[in-house]
């Protein structure tokens, strides 16, 4: 027998197996590293159309081709190009969810020779419009006089709308407060005998009794009307003067008498208050006392409750007039927030902001018009820097007690004014500049939707 003729047929065999093997071994890890490709780009379809999916869901109930839009102009800005082939996106808005499902073709790298086209894959997502866990919001809202007419009407508009988005799930767990402001802020004269109130006692005045001898009297004969310049809460408006161009004085010969009995006024405490010295007026101290302002003032504020009916009753009684200094609205809002006196509706803070959420929304027309003095009063002043530094101050003192704050700005032409209440703000996205009640109503939808908690649920 020839052995080594039998050993070259062998390796002959050998060789050809050995490359058959390699070749069986070579087809299964490309098929391997395509499945593995196939997968991971079907994964990360998934990722995008949750997140297209979240975006829709931000977006108010009931505008369903706005939601629509918001999921396609996500996956526009976020697909990568020719990965997905045959790419079709269907949103479905609803109610209480918002659902998509999405089809493509993946091409392999190395099995197209045999599959002769893309890997077909399905993927689905839903998202759950809730408020998950409890909520805290405050309302602080600008009523002076500029916001007369159709501002304070959308304002009204908007607010309830928001009110109504994130307590539309039943049983959730949310409390809202309001507070309107303008020169100062109304507590409530209900509360008068609060421990962290001064001076809220009837101020009686008597006057004595008396006469006094008139000898002569001017008075205005003619006058003129004229179209003239006046300002609201710092805002120019054409309005009418009136100018007296011709005196006339009667002489009494005898001179006359002029007597008055004694009277007695009494003037009653109304709920405004002013703020208390610095640094006191932009801290949370459970110290604070706060002194009565005798006079009117905004509406009286609503605490923090998980009743609808007291807050769409504070919205829809919001009237305007006074005029502008936020910091007073910022710290009854806070005030409202914050677990510990002068109110103690609200939970005691968590310092992740979960549980509960606190959120407080500044809506203002403009910047400060009132620069305040030492004893809490103000004075009209465009620009107030003082007023400002306070914003500024309290702002941050809120943040840094965890408070979630969303401010906007409704038809303010001043750039400073719209720099403050950026800076003020959690982050950009928390800021809103509405240029019209359309905006200021998108404004306040858009918050609503932020509260609401999204949740996927596929």
């Amino acid at each position: 027998m020839d052995w080594r003729a039998l050993w070259r047929d062998q390796s002959g065999a050998t060789a050809l197996i050995t490359g058959v093997a390699l070749l069986l071994i070579a087809c299964a890890a490309m098929t391997v590293f395509d499945l593995g490709n196939v997968q991971s780009q079907k994964m990360k379809l998934q990722d995008m159309v949750d997140a297209a999916t979240l975006a829709a869901a931000k977006v108010g109930e009931g505008d369903d081709a706005a939601a629509i839009k918001a999921g396609d102009d996500y996956l526009k800005a976020h697909l990568p190009q020719g990965v997905y082939k045959d790419l079709v996106v269907q949103f479905f808005p609803g109610d209480k969810t918002v659902r998509a499902t999405a089809t493509a073709g993946i091409d392999p790298y190395f099995l197209n020779m045999f599959l002769n086209g893309p890997v077909d894959v399905a993927v689905d997502s839903e998202v759950v419009r809730q408020v998950d866990g409890a909520l805290e919001v405050a309302l602080v809202l600008d009523v002076t006089g500029s916001m007369k007419g159709s501002k304070i009407d959308s304002l009204k508009e908007a607010a309830d709308a928001l009110v109504k988005k994130i307590t539309k799930v039943k049983d959730a767990d949310v409390k809202i407060g309001v507070v309107p402001f303008s020169t100062y802020v109304n507590v409530g004269a209900k509360r008068r005998n609060e421990p962290w109130l001064s001076g809220t006692e009837d101020q009686v005045t008597t006057t004595a009794g008396g006469c006094r001898t008139i000898k002569s009297k001017t008075e205005c004969k003619k006058s003129v009307t004229e179209v003239c310049t006046k300002y609201n809460d710092g805002v120019p408006y054409e309005g009418k003067c009136t100018t007296c161009t011709k005196y006339e004085t009667t002489v009494y010969d005898p001179p006359i008498e002029d007597c008055w009995e004694p009277s007695t006024s009494t003037k009653k405490w109304q709920g405004c208050v002013r703020s208390p010295p610095y640094p006191a007026n932009v801290q949370d101290k459970t110290s604070t006392v706060y002194p009565a302002q005798f006079g009117t003032c905004a509406p009286e504020l609503t605490p923090l409750t998980d009743k609808l009916g007291p807050v769409e009753s504070a919205i829809k009684s919001l009237k305007d007039g006074g005029n502008t200094y936020i910091p007073a609205g910022l710290a009854w809002g806070w005030n409202l927030l914050s677990p510990t006196a002068p109110f103690t509706e609200a939970a005691p803070y968590d310092p992740q902001n979960k549980k509960p959420r606190k959120a407080l929304v500044l809506m203002t027309d403009g910047a400060n018009t009132l620069q305040p003095r030492a004893n809490g009063t103000h004075e009209d002043k465009i620009p107030a820097p003082l007023a400002d530094q306070y914003t500024a101050e309290l702002c941050e003192n809120i943040k840094k007690a965890k408070i979630e704050v969303y401010t906007v700005g409704f038809q303010i032409d001043d750039a400073a004014a719209h720099e403050m209440l950026l800076k003020c703000a959690s982050s950009s996205g928390h800021y809103f500049k509405a240029e019209s009640s359309e905006d200021l109503i998108k404004a306040f939808e858009a918050i609503g939707a932020s509260l609401e908690n999204l949740r996927i649920s596929r």
